[in-house]
């Protein structure tokens, strides 16, 4: 078995994916990896999933994606406030059953400085404003 070394540039990428992440855990004391991944889908989709697609495209089940939801939903819950970063909205048409997640205006924020820490630039996301 032969080592295979990465190239700088592969690993200065990883490292930025690392810190990535790494932010966005930071946010929250209970948020979780597999939390960290709903949002990045949802974060980089050109389009709207509805709960039960989201669910598919993260592997986990509609009860887990749904925990996520609610926690990065805008309500307080007993526990405490939630992270404010996602939201569902009822589709006007068709199934009133179904429901599309989309980012907030603090999720969006949240999502542009993500991208500013891929790129290189290194941010707080500790001190995002709690509502924006």
């Amino acid at each position: 078995m032969s080592v295979q070394t990465l190239t700088k540039e592969t690993k200065d990428s990883l490292a930025r994916f690392r810190l990535t992440i790494k932010a966005l855990l930071s946010m929250h004391p209970r948020m979780t990896t597999s939390q960290a991944t709903t949002f990045v889908y949802v974060a980089m989709s050109q389009e709207e999933f509805t709960v039960s697609t989201l669910a598919t495209l993260c592997g986990v089940g509609s009860t887990t994606i749904s925990k996520h939801l609610r926690d990065f939903g805008t309500a307080t819950r007993p526990r405490g406030p939630n992270m404010g970063l996602l939201t569902t909205v009822q589709r006007a048409h068709d199934d009133r059953r179904q429901y599309r997640v989309v980012l907030t205006d603090r999720g969006v924020i949240v999502a542009r400085m993500l991208g500013e820490i891929v790129r290189g630039r290194r941010l707080d996301l500790t001190d995002l404003p709690e509502d924006t």
